[in-house]
């Protein structure tokens, strides 16, 4: 079970999720500065130099332009590009030929059964996708969860890596693994404190959670 920690803001952070072993962690940089857990580029990039080989670096966009995200992929060298929002199918082909190298994620926000179509449009364009609630504009990060039904069914009819996020904390991580069997898990504010700092116990006790479920299922 891979499990990503999202919303990492200091070197700190980045450190605690990967000493309880966190898959990958994601950077809120490339959002409107006012959305919770926002950092700078030029913090990412600082943070991203000390990430050690095996670990993931995701950078969160809002942005539509492959211009834009171009200019901002190269202020913060992530391994990984996830985004939201109004970019176009063609629009990342364009990034797949300039950024061969890049892995692509596409949020999907689970809503009703057109997100299930609105999965199967996208699963030829990118390398993975992840499941999230609806949210004011095109951002996550509710901290609620969706129809759970609906994510699994997205697990099974496409044929790429889905990661499923949307109001996941210690407390229903297991049974959203159990109801959904995804590749992996997302989490921010369900591990965040009220100062927007990562809380060392329940970093280490979802992740610890989510591995446990999944291992439960393959029994």
């Amino acid at each position: 079970m891979r499990v990503k920690i999202c919303g990492i803001r200091s070197a700190t952070d980045a450190a605690l999720c990967v000493r309880a072993g966190a898959s990958a962690l994601g950077f809120l940089c490339g959002v409107p500065p006012s959305v919770p857990c926002y950092i700078s580029p030029s913090e990412a990039r600082e943070i991203i130099g000390i990430v050690p080989p095996y670990v993931s670096t995701v950078l969160v966009t809002t942005l539509s332009q492959p211009q834009e995200i171009e200019e901002l992929l190269r202020q913060v060298p992530a391994s990984t590009l996830q985004f939201h929002g109004a970019i176009s199918p063609d629009h990342v082909a364009d990034l797949r030929v300039s950024k061969p190298y890049l892995k692509l994620i596409r949020t999907i926000q689970v809503i009703s059964r057109d997100s299930v179509a609105e999965a199967r449009l996208w699963e030829s364009h990118v390398d993975a996708l992840l499941l999230d609630s609806k949210g004011e504009g095109d951002l996550g990060g509710t901290g609620r969860t969706h129809d759970w039904n609906l994510s699994r069914e997205i697990v099974q009819v496409v044929t790429i890596p889905v990661i499923l996020a949307g109001g996941l904390k210690p407390d229903n991580v297991q049974r959203a693994v159990r109801a959904t069997e995804p590749f992996g898990v997302d989490v921010n504010s369900g591990v965040t404190d009220p100062l927007l700092r990562k809380n060392p116990q329940k970093v280490a006790e979802f992740i610890k959670l989510a591995r446990e479920a999944e291992l439960e299922g393959k029994q």
